[in-house]
């Protein structure tokens, strides 16, 4: 829209420069006349923020898209302002108090950045420990200095000191709070010893620094590196209140949903949540896949839950499994693909109260839930809820 309304007022512009005095008089005075000249290079910006905007163009270069993006978005502010300020028009307080609130707005993320991640009372800015796993995918633990209350379905942006300029927006898999480590002698130590967080990522390797994290980690298990965690942000889906979920994950969307999971199992047995069933189906390509997330899925299965979690992983690459489910009898591993309708209504026929189902993966697992939800609506209380890693 924004873009749309300056087309429309440089056109406006234009026409009655052009009947006035010609094509020669608008580039004549374009090229002496310094509030046309900042209004023009504002125009330029935000044409240009449009034309790279497509999804296409982002997910191809991404980087570049970010990099640019930020310049250009710069670029078209500081030509309105200016515009506006030359010209004395009645549209300068508007765009100072955008100027403004954008500049506040990265303040306050730069200053909530250094008080997470900044050293205090011995304890040392935040690393991250590399651990490579199957699928050319690494699990990433940020050491933070600080203690945070994590929400389930949060996401953070992290930094690596590999490439500093980068920042990517990453699904927190898991946290847990550890005893700060103190160099006193263990006569000398407090007895309430405070603690820090540890945060956990998987990240599959793509392009770019995904690609680096992952050779870092193959190449020296278990290195650590300077990290910058910037967050949390989200977390807007407890379930809490729901008395059946059902959560599917593609791959590495599995982050989002084992979060939920654990905050639905732990309030469940802590007695805060409303939920009685919960379903977790994994569709992954291999089952050494399942090494992803092993130690926290056998972590929320021993929760005294009783029966009311059942996971199903599907292994898409594999026709023959040497087993027919887990360890545990609640979770079974099958070959092949879901049938995500029959699963929907199957968990709908004995759903306890209002149901939930989320979905956090490819967008075609995500068409056949949202299709498969829709199919229900008639039938029963069912929501959706749609996670994507994407923009």
């Amino acid at each position: 829209m924004v873009v749309v309304e300056m087309i429309i007022h440089v056109a406006a512009w234009a026409t009655t420069e052009v009947a006035s005095d010609s094509w020669g008089g608008v580039v004549s005075r374009l090229h002496s006349d310094l509030f046309l000249q900042y209004g023009a290079a504002s125009a330029v910006a935000m044409a240009l923020l449009f034309l790279i905007s497509p999804s296409v163009i982002r997910h191809a270069f991404y980087e570049t898209f970010l990099n640019v993006h930020i310049a250009l978005v710069i670029v078209a502010f500081v030509g309105i302002l200016v515009h506006c300020d030359i010209g004395q028009l009645p549209q300068l307080p508007y765009i100072a108090l955008v100027v403004v609130l954008w500049i506040c707005d990265r303040l306050a993320r730069l200053i909530q950045t250094l008080l997470v991640n900044s050293p205090r009372g011995g304890r040392r800015w935040t690393t991250a420990t590399l651990q490579p796993l199957p699928g050319d995918t690494c699990r990433v633990k940020l050491h933070l200095p600080t203690r945070l209350v994590l929400k389930p379905g949060c996401y953070a942006y992290l930094r690596f000191s590999i490439r500093p300029w980068e920042s990517h927006p990453f699904s927190i898999a898991w946290f847990e709070h550890v005893p700060l480590e103190l160099t006193l002698p263990s006569n000398a130590r407090p007895k309430n010893v405070a603690t820090t967080t540890d945060v956990s990522f998987v990240i599959r390797a793509r392009t770019g620094l995904t690609r680096h994290l992952y050779i870092t980690a193959a190449s020296s298990p278990g290195t650590r590196i300077l990290a910058s965690f910037e967050g949390p942000y989200g977390g807007c889906h407890a379930l809490s209140s729901y008395g059946s979920c059902l959560h599917f994950a593609g791959a590495s969307g599995i982050t989002y949903q084992l979060s939920l999971v654990r905050h639905l199992v732990t309030g469940y047995v802590a007695g805060t949540v409303a939920t009685r069933r919960i379903k977790l189906v994994w569709i992954i390509a291999d089952l050494e896949f399942l090494s992803w997330i092993q130690p926290w899925l056998d972590h929320i299965l021993g929760f005294p839950c009783g029966n009311i979690l059942h996971i199903e992983i599907f292994v898409t690459r594999s026709n023959n499994l040497p087993l027919a489910q887990g360890a545990d009898s609640r979770v079974v591993v099958s070959a092949g693909r879901p049938n995500v309708d029959l699963i929907i209504e199957q968990q709908v026929s004995v759903q306890i109260g209002a149901m939930c189902v989320s979905v956090c993966g490819p967008g075609s697992l995500a068409d056949d839930v949202r299709k498969a939800v829709r199919a229900v609506q008639d039938v029963s209380v069912v929501d959706f809820v749609e996670e994507c890693f994407t923009w």
